[in-house]
């Protein structure tokens, strides 16, 4: 699937006030079928309820739920702020991560 694909099927799950951040398509292009697969069922069962959203202390309103491919380093973030929907994928480097856990 490419990710003009998943870009449709997606706004066809949240509706059109969805945006795509961050490198979507770089980043969703680089995935196998069954992880794109995955990250869409993701979206849909996030629509459903079926994920418990994390809610900010900072910022009322705001609705947020994270994927994290357990195999890969690939993290996906959607957020929900009245109307407005944001899908953000992103590859992280965990090793930096864990070096700077350790300091």
């Amino acid at each position: 699937m490419l990710h003009e694909e998943a870009r449709r099927i997606i706004k066809t799950i949240l509706g059109d006030n969805i945006n795509f951040e961050g490198h979507f398509d770089l980043v969703f292009d680089s995935l196998k079928d069954n992880k794109q697969r995955q990250l869409v069922e993701w979206v849909k069962e996030c629509k459903e309820g079926k994920h418990i959203a994390l809610s900010s202390d900072k910022i009322r309103g705001l609705l947020g739920f994270i994927l994290r491919f357990r195999d890969t380093n690939l993290r996906a973030i959607l957020t929900k702020k009245r109307m407005n929907i944001l899908l953000l994928c992103f590859w992280t480097n965990t090793n930096i991560m864990r070096m700077k856990e350790a300091n």
